[in-house]
Protein backbone atom coordinates (compact mmCIF):
# COMPACT_ATOMS: atom_id res chain seq x y z
CA UNK A 1 0.00 0.00 0.00
CA UNK A 2 1.39 3.42 -0.93
CA UNK A 3 2.07 6.23 1.57
CA UNK A 4 -0.70 8.50 0.31
CA UNK A 5 -3.36 5.80 0.66
CA UNK A 6 -2.23 4.99 4.20
CA UNK A 7 -2.24 8.64 5.27
CA UNK A 8 -5.67 9.30 3.79
CA UNK A 9 -7.18 6.52 5.87
CA UNK A 10 -7.10 9.00 8.77
CA UNK A 11 -7.14 12.34 6.91
CA UNK A 12 -9.15 14.16 4.26
CA UNK A 13 -7.05 15.50 1.40
CA UNK A 14 -8.01 19.09 0.55
CA UNK A 15 -5.61 19.91 -2.28
CA UNK A 16 -2.07 19.49 -3.55
CA UNK A 17 0.34 22.21 -2.44
CA UNK A 18 3.48 21.20 -4.30
CA UNK A 19 5.63 18.37 -5.56
CA UNK A 20 9.23 17.27 -5.79
CA UNK A 21 11.18 14.42 -7.29
CA UNK A 22 10.65 12.12 -4.31
CA UNK A 23 7.70 13.55 -2.38
CA UNK A 24 4.48 15.51 -2.84
CA UNK A 25 2.93 17.95 -0.37
CA UNK A 26 -0.81 18.04 0.34
CA UNK A 27 -3.12 20.18 2.42
CA UNK A 28 -5.08 17.88 4.72
CA UNK A 29 -7.22 17.70 7.82
CA UNK A 30 -7.72 14.90 10.31
CA UNK A 31 -10.93 12.97 9.62
CA UNK A 32 -11.81 12.95 13.31
CA UNK A 33 -11.37 16.74 13.62
CA UNK A 34 -13.26 17.44 10.40
CA UNK A 35 -16.15 15.15 11.26
CA UNK A 36 -16.47 16.64 14.74
CA UNK A 37 -16.50 20.22 13.40
CA UNK A 38 -18.95 19.49 10.59
CA UNK A 39 -21.33 17.62 12.85
CA UNK A 40 -21.38 20.55 15.25
CA UNK A 41 -21.72 23.48 12.83
CA UNK A 42 -22.86 22.39 9.37
CA UNK A 43 -26.59 22.81 10.04
CA UNK A 44 -26.35 25.84 12.31
CA UNK A 45 -23.33 28.04 11.55
CA UNK A 46 -21.47 27.37 8.32
CA UNK A 47 -19.15 30.43 8.56
CA UNK A 48 -17.98 29.19 11.96
CA UNK A 49 -17.61 25.70 10.49
CA UNK A 50 -15.26 26.91 7.74
CA UNK A 51 -13.28 28.98 10.23
CA UNK A 52 -12.85 26.00 12.55
CA UNK A 53 -11.88 23.71 9.66
CA UNK A 54 -9.20 26.14 8.44
CA UNK A 55 -7.69 26.24 11.91
CA UNK A 56 -7.16 22.46 11.81
CA UNK A 57 -5.45 22.28 8.41
CA UNK A 58 -2.04 20.62 8.19
CA UNK A 59 0.55 20.12 5.47
CA UNK A 60 1.77 16.61 4.81
CA UNK A 61 4.79 15.59 2.77
CA UNK A 62 4.22 12.12 1.32
CA UNK A 63 6.90 9.96 -0.26
CA UNK A 64 6.48 8.79 -3.82
CA UNK A 65 7.11 5.17 -4.77
CA UNK A 66 10.82 5.85 -5.39
CA UNK A 67 13.34 4.53 -2.91
CA UNK A 68 16.75 5.68 -4.13
CA UNK A 69 16.62 8.84 -2.00
CA UNK A 70 16.53 9.23 1.79
CA UNK A 71 15.55 12.91 1.92
CA UNK A 72 12.20 12.42 3.62
CA UNK A 73 13.62 9.90 6.09
CA UNK A 74 16.37 12.40 6.93
CA UNK A 75 13.86 15.21 7.44
CA UNK A 76 11.67 13.05 9.65
CA UNK A 77 14.66 12.08 11.79
CA UNK A 78 15.89 15.67 12.15
CA UNK A 79 12.50 17.15 13.06
CA UNK A 80 11.27 14.35 15.31
CA UNK A 81 14.49 13.27 17.03
CA UNK A 82 16.98 16.17 16.87
CA UNK A 83 14.77 19.28 16.73
CA UNK A 84 11.31 18.24 17.96
CA UNK A 85 9.28 21.41 18.57
CA UNK A 86 12.26 23.29 19.94
CA UNK A 87 12.28 26.62 18.11
CA UNK A 88 9.74 28.96 16.54
CA UNK A 89 12.04 29.61 13.55
CA UNK A 90 12.07 25.90 12.66
CA UNK A 91 9.09 24.03 11.22
CA UNK A 92 7.52 21.68 13.74
CA UNK A 93 6.66 18.05 13.06
CA UNK A 94 3.20 17.14 14.40
CA UNK A 95 3.14 13.59 13.10
CA UNK A 96 5.13 11.18 10.96
CA UNK A 97 5.60 7.62 9.76
CA UNK A 98 8.87 6.26 8.45
CA UNK A 99 8.45 2.54 7.94
CA UNK A 100 9.04 1.61 4.34
CA UNK A 101 7.21 1.45 2.07
CA UNK A 102 5.22 4.11 4.00
CA UNK A 103 6.76 7.54 4.69
CA UNK A 104 5.00 10.79 5.50
CA UNK A 105 5.67 13.91 7.57
CA UNK A 106 2.91 16.15 8.92
CA UNK A 107 3.59 19.79 9.86
CA UNK A 108 1.42 22.82 10.65
CA UNK A 109 -0.01 24.52 7.57
CA UNK A 110 1.63 27.94 7.23
CA UNK A 111 -0.81 29.87 5.08
CA UNK A 112 1.56 32.70 4.15
CA UNK A 113 3.40 30.52 1.67
CA UNK A 114 7.12 30.83 1.06
CA UNK A 115 9.38 33.84 0.68
CA UNK A 116 9.83 33.18 -3.04
CA UNK A 117 6.09 33.34 -3.68
CA UNK A 118 5.72 36.37 -1.42
CA UNK A 119 8.29 38.34 -3.41
CA UNK A 120 6.43 37.55 -6.64
CA UNK A 121 2.86 38.10 -5.40
CA UNK A 122 3.58 41.02 -3.08
CA UNK A 123 6.72 42.86 -4.28
CA UNK A 124 5.65 45.99 -2.38
CA UNK A 125 6.01 43.98 0.82
CA UNK A 126 9.73 43.52 0.18
CA UNK A 127 10.68 46.64 2.12
CA UNK A 128 14.02 47.46 3.67
CA UNK A 129 12.69 46.92 7.18
CA UNK A 130 11.06 43.60 6.29
CA UNK A 131 14.23 42.23 4.71
CA UNK A 132 16.24 43.16 7.80
CA UNK A 133 13.54 41.34 9.75
CA UNK A 134 14.15 38.25 7.59
CA UNK A 135 17.90 38.59 8.17
CA UNK A 136 17.43 38.91 11.94
CA UNK A 137 15.25 35.83 12.18
CA UNK A 138 17.40 33.93 9.71
CA UNK A 139 20.47 34.50 11.89
CA UNK A 140 18.42 33.45 14.90
CA UNK A 141 17.61 30.14 13.19
CA UNK A 142 21.28 29.58 12.31
CA UNK A 143 22.37 30.27 15.88
CA UNK A 144 19.91 27.68 17.14
CA UNK A 145 20.93 25.02 14.62
CA UNK A 146 24.59 25.64 15.45
CA UNK A 147 24.43 25.63 19.24
CA UNK A 148 20.88 25.33 20.60
CA UNK A 149 20.96 29.01 21.59
CA UNK A 150 17.55 30.70 21.80
CA UNK A 151 16.13 34.03 22.90
CA UNK A 152 14.53 32.19 25.81
CA UNK A 153 17.92 31.07 27.17
CA UNK A 154 19.61 34.43 26.43
CA UNK A 155 21.37 32.98 23.38
CA UNK A 156 23.44 30.65 25.53
CA UNK A 157 24.74 27.52 23.78
CA UNK A 158 23.39 24.23 25.09
CA UNK A 159 25.82 21.66 26.37
CA UNK A 160 26.22 18.50 24.30
CA UNK A 161 24.27 20.10 21.45
CA UNK A 162 24.61 18.30 18.12
CA UNK A 163 24.89 20.89 15.35
CA UNK A 164 22.47 20.55 12.44
CA UNK A 165 23.24 22.05 9.03
CA UNK A 166 20.23 22.67 6.80
CA UNK A 167 22.15 22.34 3.55
CA UNK A 168 19.49 23.68 1.18
CA UNK A 169 18.48 27.21 2.20
CA UNK A 170 16.72 29.21 -0.52
CA UNK A 171 13.62 31.47 -0.70
CA UNK A 172 11.33 28.49 -1.27
CA UNK A 173 12.28 26.96 2.09
CA UNK A 174 11.45 30.01 4.24
CA UNK A 175 7.74 30.13 5.11
CA UNK A 176 5.78 33.12 6.41
CA UNK A 177 3.65 32.72 9.54
CA UNK A 178 1.22 35.43 10.58
CA UNK A 179 0.81 36.70 14.15
CA UNK A 180 4.53 37.30 14.23
CA UNK A 181 6.72 38.61 17.01
CA UNK A 182 7.67 41.99 15.52
CA UNK A 183 5.19 44.64 14.41
CA UNK A 184 2.77 43.22 11.88
CA UNK A 185 5.50 41.36 10.00
CA UNK A 186 5.03 37.62 9.54
CA UNK A 187 7.68 35.46 11.16
CA UNK A 188 9.94 33.39 8.93
CA UNK A 189 10.07 29.64 9.50
CA UNK A 190 12.74 27.38 8.00
CA UNK A 191 11.47 24.12 6.50
CA UNK A 192 12.55 21.22 4.26
CA UNK A 193 15.39 19.50 6.10
CA UNK A 194 15.78 16.70 3.56
CA UNK A 195 19.39 17.70 2.81
CA UNK A 196 20.31 18.31 6.45
CA UNK A 197 23.56 17.06 7.93
CA UNK A 198 24.15 16.13 11.57
CA UNK A 199 26.49 14.10 13.73
CA UNK A 200 29.43 16.04 12.30
CA UNK A 201 32.89 16.76 13.64
CA UNK A 202 33.32 20.20 15.19
CA UNK A 203 35.31 21.44 12.21
CA UNK A 204 32.74 20.28 9.68
CA UNK A 205 29.85 21.60 11.78
CA UNK A 206 31.39 25.08 11.72
CA UNK A 207 32.08 24.86 7.99
CA UNK A 208 28.55 23.72 7.16
CA UNK A 209 26.95 26.36 9.37
CA UNK A 210 28.93 29.11 7.63
CA UNK A 211 27.79 27.74 4.28
CA UNK A 212 24.20 27.97 5.54
CA UNK A 213 24.90 31.59 6.50
CA UNK A 214 26.15 32.30 2.97
CA UNK A 215 22.93 30.77 1.64
CA UNK A 216 20.77 32.95 3.91
CA UNK A 217 22.59 36.09 2.74
CA UNK A 218 22.21 35.05 -0.89
CA UNK A 219 18.56 34.19 -0.33
CA UNK A 220 17.86 37.70 0.94
CA UNK A 221 19.62 39.28 -2.04
CA UNK A 222 17.70 37.08 -4.49
CA UNK A 223 14.39 38.18 -2.98
CA UNK A 224 15.27 41.88 -3.06
CA UNK A 225 16.49 41.68 -6.65
CA UNK A 226 13.40 39.78 -7.78
CA UNK A 227 11.04 42.26 -6.17
CA UNK A 228 13.06 45.22 -7.55
CA UNK A 229 11.77 47.51 -4.80
CA UNK A 230 15.09 48.35 -3.11
CA UNK A 231 17.99 50.32 -4.53
CA UNK A 232 21.47 48.94 -5.03
CA UNK A 233 22.89 50.67 -1.95
CA UNK A 234 20.29 49.01 0.28
CA UNK A 235 21.08 45.61 -1.23
CA UNK A 236 24.77 46.17 -0.53
CA UNK A 237 24.02 47.05 3.10
CA UNK A 238 22.04 43.82 3.42
CA UNK A 239 25.05 41.93 2.07
CA UNK A 240 27.44 43.75 4.43
CA UNK A 241 25.24 42.75 7.36
CA UNK A 242 26.90 39.30 7.22
CA UNK A 243 30.47 40.62 7.44
CA UNK A 244 30.90 39.35 11.03
CA UNK A 245 30.41 35.79 9.79
CA UNK A 246 32.88 36.25 6.95
CA UNK A 247 35.36 37.81 9.38
CA UNK A 248 35.20 34.71 11.57
CA UNK A 249 35.88 32.54 8.54
CA UNK A 250 38.87 34.64 7.51
CA UNK A 251 40.37 34.48 11.00
CA UNK A 252 41.20 30.78 10.45
CA UNK A 253 40.69 30.17 14.17
CA UNK A 254 36.97 29.67 14.10
CA UNK A 255 35.13 27.80 16.83
CA UNK A 256 31.49 27.39 17.74
CA UNK A 257 31.47 30.25 20.27
CA UNK A 258 33.12 32.60 17.79
CA UNK A 259 30.57 31.79 15.10
CA UNK A 260 27.68 32.13 17.55
CA UNK A 261 29.01 35.57 18.52
CA UNK A 262 29.00 36.53 14.83
CA UNK A 263 25.38 35.42 14.45
CA UNK A 264 24.48 37.51 17.50
CA UNK A 265 26.09 40.56 15.86
CA UNK A 266 24.04 39.99 12.71
CA UNK A 267 20.87 39.70 14.80
CA UNK A 268 21.65 42.88 16.76
CA UNK A 269 22.48 44.93 13.66
CA UNK A 270 19.47 43.67 11.72
CA UNK A 271 17.13 44.31 14.64
CA UNK A 272 18.39 47.88 14.98
CA UNK A 273 17.62 48.67 11.34
CA UNK A 274 14.23 46.93 11.21
CA UNK A 275 13.15 49.00 14.22
CA UNK A 276 14.49 52.32 12.96
CA UNK A 277 13.06 51.85 9.43
CA UNK A 278 9.88 50.05 10.42
CA UNK A 279 6.83 50.52 8.21
CA UNK A 280 3.83 48.27 8.77
CA UNK A 281 2.83 46.06 5.87
CA UNK A 282 -0.50 47.05 4.26
CA UNK A 283 -3.54 45.19 5.55
CA UNK A 284 -4.51 44.19 2.03
CA UNK A 285 -1.17 42.47 1.60
CA UNK A 286 -1.51 40.58 4.87
CA UNK A 287 -4.96 39.40 3.81
CA UNK A 288 -3.28 37.42 1.04
CA UNK A 289 -1.38 35.44 3.66
CA UNK A 290 -4.34 34.39 5.79
CA UNK A 291 -6.05 31.04 6.02
CA UNK A 292 -9.04 32.21 3.96
CA UNK A 293 -6.96 31.54 0.84
CA UNK A 294 -8.39 28.01 1.23
CA UNK A 295 -11.85 28.46 -0.26
CA UNK A 296 -15.10 27.08 1.07
CA UNK A 297 -15.59 25.05 -2.10
CA UNK A 298 -12.15 23.45 -1.68
CA UNK A 299 -13.09 22.41 1.83
CA UNK A 300 -16.49 21.11 0.71
CA UNK A 301 -14.93 19.06 -2.08
CA UNK A 302 -12.65 17.31 0.41
CA UNK A 303 -15.68 15.91 2.24
CA UNK A 304 -17.82 14.82 -0.70
CA UNK A 305 -18.21 11.32 0.77
CA UNK A 306 -18.87 12.56 4.30
CA UNK A 307 -22.27 11.93 5.89
CA UNK A 308 -23.49 14.24 8.65
CA UNK A 309 -24.27 12.43 11.86
CA UNK A 310 -27.03 13.94 13.97
CA UNK A 311 -25.44 13.97 17.39
CA UNK A 312 -24.32 16.48 19.93
CA UNK A 313 -20.60 17.10 19.78
CA UNK A 314 -18.84 18.70 22.75
CA UNK A 315 -16.62 21.75 22.34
Amino acid sequence: MDSRTVFNETHYEVKKLGEGAYADVYLSISRSDANRIRAKYEKTDRPQMYKALRQQLVAVKIAKLIWDDDSLATEIHVLTNLLPGKHERIIDAVGSMSERPVQWLKTPYISGGDLHGFSERCPNGVTESFMYHVACQGAEALAFLLSGATQANNMTPMQSWSCVSHGDIHPGNWFLRLAGTFGNFPDVVLADFGRAEFGMSEERAISRSMRDADDVAECILLVTKRAATLDRATCERLRDLWKPVRAVDQAHAVNRMGLLAAYKKVMTSADRVRRSRYQALPEGLLALLRLNKVSESELDDAFWDWVVVDEDVPD
